[in-house]
């Protein structure tokens, strides 16, 4: 996960970029997996509705994945609870690598945080590969009379409680980026969490529902057809598939960054075979040309290529993290 909280993980910034050099000599060659593995259909579970990020990723590497290894690979969309439903099919799964949880970093390290799952998910889960990471885009219906997160601000401040924004779920990262940009700037908007944020496009329409911050991933084709205006882009940088569209920090926060990566999770006690197999296969997908092509097309690249062990303990860092945040903030969920 990158670009998650403002200034609070910039820390670990040197500390990937050196564990990428030394995963390279391990991604070289493809890990050894176990001869018998797979000998029957994987599953990937996504706890959002189809057309949300998570899911328009499971798909890509599903399709490569059921290429590469002559096994199918089906995505099973189990929506609910902010994708606790989906995270609870996972951690009781037969930990044999034919279930398995696709869903963004800080969604699964947050919901044992918020409480909305009933286990400890640093023990329930190996992360297993990192997919695409990307900066957020803070957009509006095309009827708020707005154009950048300045001005939003201040239209905002003028009518507390005025304005309402979509999230794909209570406690998703779209809700806390929001409730975050909200805290920073001293604003008050209404929540109304949606199953997806693709569910929630006709209100955006109709002028009734103003506000989200969401992946590019989710929103773009809505940015290109007029159905959604973008007002900012979460990181400190101009994105270079926005280059047009200013930054929330030159614009209205100083320092603002909200960013999300998708990521692969296999039961805790998946064989070290497996999961290196599986971290090895994805790596490799995600750096084609034809994926780095859509990912880009979507305002996203490839994550580092770490090996598992290394997303695990990046992973736990960034848990800590967004604990002392949730507690020290005061954010009521």
């Amino acid at each position: 996960m990158h670009n998650l909280i403002p200034g609070q993980l910039r820390a670990s910034a040197l500390a990937v970029l050196c564990s990428v050099c030394a995963f390279l000599t391990h991604a070289a060659q493809p890990a050894q997996r176990p001869n018998d593995y797979p000998n029957r259909p994987i599953r990937i579970v996504v706890g959002t509705s189809p057309g949300g990020g998570a899911d328009i990723l499971a798909r890509q590497v599903a399709s490569k994945l059921a290429e590469r290894w002559g096994r199918a690979v089906v995505i099973d969309n189990r929506t609910g609870a902010g994708s606790a439903v989906a995270m609870g099919i996972v951690a009781q799964a037969s930990p044999d690598g034919y279930t398995l949880l696709v869903a963004s970093g800080n969604t699964v390290a947050l919901s044992t945080i918020l409480s909305k799952v009933e286990f400890d998910v640093r023990k329930a889960y190996a992360p297993v590969s990192q997919f695409g990471s990307q900066p957020y885009i803070l957009a509006s219906a095309p009827s708020l009379p707005v154009s950048s997160a300045r001005e939003l601000i201040a239209y905002s401040k003028a009518r507390p409680g005025g304005l309402n924004y979509a999230t794909s779920g209570i406690g998703s990262a779209t809700h806390l980026g929001m409730e975050l940009f909200n805290y920073t700037a001293g604003l008050k908007m209404v929540h109304v969490p949606y199953k997806g944020l693709m569910t929630a496009m006709a209100d955006f329409a109709q002028g009734q529902m103003h506000l989200t911050l969401a992946a590019p991933i989710v929103i773009m084709a809505n940015i290109r057809t007029g159905r959604l205006k973008p007002l900012g882009i979460a990181s400190l940088q101009r994105a270079s598939f926005y280059p047009e569209v200013p930054t929330i920090a030159e614009t209205g926060l100083p320092g603002f960054e909200w960013g999300n990566t998708y990521m692969l999770f296999a039961p805790s006690a998946t064989p070290p075979a497996i999961v290196s197999a599986l971290n090895s296969e994805v790596v490799q997908i995600m750096n084609t040309p034809d994926v780095k092509a859509a990912l880009a097309a979507d305002g996203s690249e490839a994550a580092p290529p770490l090996s598992s062990a290394q997303i695990k303990e990046q992973f736990d860092k960034n848990y800590v993290v967004w604990e002392k945040f949730i507690k020290t903030s005061g954010i009521k969920f």
